[in-house]
């Protein structure tokens, strides 16, 4: 509609045209149109031609508005990837802490079952000792005994003298410190064979721990020069499609103007020649008056018309004027004007046809450019996902980890309660045989000196051993209670 609007509107220009400029001695070109009209079969098939050339138009402008709508799709989906590609780069920062804590427990989990073993050791050992204890009280007490050799005593005089029985107090000395003596190795051996099982699995642990951080850093690294690869890549396929589709829209968009301009000249021209010619006819002007209008149509429009010289009408340069006369005259010239227009309508049509192939040629790259889109978002999307559910296994890891060190702490609580309250009850113990010993003593000892009794018991090795061992037990229970506080 709008090329027959333009086409009423430059008919309505070139007759306002010669309406102002008048022939002289013959009526407005309007009465003879309404007169004589030139051939309605002519005009319906110009219209024709003008109603295709405008749906042309038409087609071009919306596939050109496709081309733009579909760059500002690419420009949306772009933004979204870089998004995407920020929230991937997020997760694995995450996950790369996750297993920075996961690391950090693990080391925390050994440390904990060293100080088991250290704890168990040291419960071992205290167990023993109070064995060695309660073996030495028992001695002890025989030793201390001022009456042990009453067979042995002498009648006469006040005083009792007791046998040294420093053969049998020896024996039993050297006895007890060899017996200590392999206790102590053989703690140490088992001390040894601890550490040496906690070592390895540390150096084990440690280097599970360093491969993994290796193959971590090897896969980050490589996913790296992908991504920059097929950034490089994507951009510089960017760039060219970019490129292309910019210039092919400034061809079409130069050549659509062109083509534009030189439809609304040929209307002008064809309305303009139709007008010279019915008004030359009709008015039975003389061939040299005819000629004038002729030599004036053609310098106008050879100043006017920037059009090739293939488009330009020279519809009297061949014609007899003395030979063909009245309508054989305007038929010749109707049919001369339309092989010209007919040639310039078939330019036009293969024009339109280039423009076409050019649109297709677009619409066949946006489509490429939209499945590689697809492709790349279904790819990250299958990354998003690897990454979540390896987030979620960390995160279960982690929580059975906490878990069992809150067990395990539990343990370590109850074993520190157990040992206390076995150090009390071995405490208790002790002292009640010192008691029973003082009192069996306290009956025994009644015309001895006191004092050397006394000096005698405290003499002792038995008893020496013992008092050392109880400073070692309340230091020990010392270093409990500090350690579990």
């Amino acid at each position: 509609m709008s090329s027959i609007e333009s086409y009423d509107g430059s008919s309505h220009r070139v007759h306002s045209a010669y309406e102002s400029r008048p022939l002289p001695n013959s009526p407005q070109s309007d009465d003879l149109l309404s007169r004589e009209p030139p051939s309605n079969e002519v005009l319906e098939f110009y219209r024709r031609k003008v109603a295709i050339l405008t749906a042309d138009s038409k087609y071009f402008q919306k596939q050109l508005n496709d081309i733009s709508d579909i760059i500002v799709h690419q420009h949306s989906l772009r933004l979204q990837l870089q998004e995407k590609e920020d929230a991937i780069m997020d997760l694995k920062y995450q996950i790369s802490k996750l297993e920075t804590d996961l690391h950090a427990e693990r080391n925390h989990v050994l440390r904990l079952y060293a100080e088991n073993d250290r704890l168990k050791l040291r419960e071992i050992d205290d167990r023993k000792a109070i064995e060695q204890l309660k073996r030495l009280a028992d001695m002890s007490f025989v030793a201390s005994s001022p009456f042990h050799g009453a067979g042995h005593c002498h009648s006469s005089g006040t005083n009792c003298r007791c046998d040294p029985l420093k053969d049998y107090n020896d024996e039993d000395v050297t006895k007890l410190r060899s017996e200590k003596v392999e206790q102590d190795l053989d703690n140490v051996q088992r001390s040894l064979f601890a550490l040496r099982k906690q070592f390895a699995e540390q150096t084990t642990a440690s280097e599970k721990r360093i491969q993994s951080l290796i193959a971590d850093q090897e896969r980050r690294i490589q996913d790296e020069g992908e991504r920059a690869e097929m950034y490089r890549t994507r951009e510089i396929e960017l760039l060219d499609q970019l490129k292309r589709s910019q210039l092919m829209l400034q061809e079409m968009a130069s050549e659509y103007l062109h083509l534009r301009l030189k439809h609304r000249l040929s209307q002008k021209t064809w309305i303009a020649e139709k007008e010279e010619l019915i008004g030359c006819i009709n008015l039975g002007i003389p061939e040299a008056k005819f000629d004038s209008f002729r030599k004036k149509f053609s310098t106008s429009q050879s100043k006017s018309d920037p059009l090739p010289s293939l488009f330009k009408s020279d519809l009297f340069d061949e014609l007899n004027y003395d030979k063909l006369e009245g309508s054989r005259k305007r038929e010749w010239e109707l049919r001369r004007t339309i092989e010209e227009l007919e040639v310039r309508f078939d330019q036009q049509h293969k024009l339109s046809n280039r423009y076409r192939d050019q649109v297709l040629q677009i619409q066949e790259a946006n489509l490429q450019i939209r499945e590689e889109c697809s492709r790349s978002s279904n790819i990250y999307t299958n990354k998003i996902k690897q990454l979540k559910e390896r987030n979620q296994l960390y995160t279960k890891r982690y929580e059975d980890l906490e878990r069992r060190r809150k067990y395990e702490i539990e343990g370590y609580q109850t074993d520190i309660t157990l040992l206390k309250r076995k150090l009390s009850e071995t405490e208790a113990k002790l002292r009640q045989v010192v008691q029973a010993a003082e009192t069996d003593s306290k009956k025994l000892i009644k015309d001895q000196n006191p004092w050397k009794v006394i000096k005698s018991s405290a003499d002792t090795p038995g008893s020496k051993f013992l008092v050392e061992e109880l400073w070692k037990l309340k230091d020990l229970v010392v270093a409990l209670n500090t350690a579990t506080t």
